[in-house]
C-alpha cells in the first residue's frame, strides 16, 4: 500500500512539475524579456549620468516675472516642471520644493512622475526688500535591462538629476512720502505759482490736482 501512494506521489509531482515547466515556457515564449530575465546568470545594477539620448528635465517659473515689485505681503508663485524623457526609461519618480533666499530650508510641494507636472505656493508675511526664492525638481530613474549574451549578464543603471530654477523679487509695503516745498500755505498775488515737491523714493507715476 505504502509503496502505491508513494508511485502516485511520485507521478503527481512529475506532473506538476511539466505543467509548471509548460507554463513558464509559455509564459516566456509570450514575454521575450521574462525570456530574457530567465536565461541571464547575472545581474550587475549601477548609477550613471543621463545617457546622450536623454532629454534632460526642466523647470521654469510662470508667474510672477523676475524682478517684479510687490505693494502687498503676500505672493502666489506658479511653475512647470517637464520630466526627463527617454523611450529607455523605464521607471521614474521624483519630488519637487522650493527655498527661499531668507530661510534656507527646503519645503516640499509635490511628488513628481513622468508626466509634466504645474505647481504653486503662496508666500505669506513678508517683510520689506529684496526676496529671492529657488524652485527644485529631483528626479529618480532606471534605464531598461541591456543584455550581454557572451557573458549572460543584464544590466541595469539608474541615475538622479535635479533642476532648479531662481526668482528674485522686491516687497514695498511703505507708500512713498511727499513733501510739498512750494507753493506754501498762504495767499499769492500772482497767476503763476512755481510748483515744487520731494518724494522719498523712485516712483512709477506723478500727478496732481487743483481744486
Amino acid at each position: 500500500m505504502k509503496k502505491q501512494t508513494c508511485i502516485v506521489a511520485f507521478a503527481s509531482a512529475l506532473l506538476v512539475s511539466a505543467l509548471t515547466g509548460a507554463l513558464m515556457v509559455n509564459s516566456a515564449a509570450a514575454n521575450p524579456s521574462l525570456l530574457r530575465y530567465l536565461l541571464v546568470r547575472k545581474i550587475e545594477l549601477g548609477k550613471q549620468p543621463l545617457k546622450g539620448s536623454t532629454i534632460p528635465p526642466s523647470i521654469s517659473f510662470v508667474s510672477p516675472e523676475n524682478g517684479t515689485v510687490f505693494s502687498a505681503d503676500s505672493v502666489v508663485f506658479a511653475f512647470n516642471v517637464t520630466p526627463p524623457k527617454d523611450g529607455e526609461i523605464s521607471e521614474l519618480s521624483g519630488w519637487g520644493c522650493y527655498v527661499t533666499g531668507w530661510e534656507g530650508k527646503r519645503v516640499f510641494v509635490s511628488h513628481l512622475s513622468g508626466a509634466s507636472f504645474s505647481g504653486n505656493f503662496t508666500l505669506t508675511g513678508l517683510r520689506d526688500g529684496s526676496h529671492s526664492v529657488t524652485v527644485t525638481a529631483v528626479y529618480w530613474g532606471q534605464y531598461q535591462y541591456t543584455y550581454d549574451w557572451d557573458s549572460m549578464t543584464a544590466t541595469r543603471s539608474s541615475f538622479e538629476i535635479s533642476v532648479s530654477s531662481k526668482l528674485r523679487f522686491t516687497v514695498d509695503t511703505t507708500p512713498p512720502r511727499v513733501s510739498v516745498l512750494s507753493p506754501q500755505n498762504k495767499t499769492y498775488s500772482e497767476a503763476d505759482v512755481l510748483l515744487d515737491f520731494e518724494v522719498s523714493e523712485p516712483t512709477s507715476w506723478l500727478k496732481y490736482t487743483l481744486d
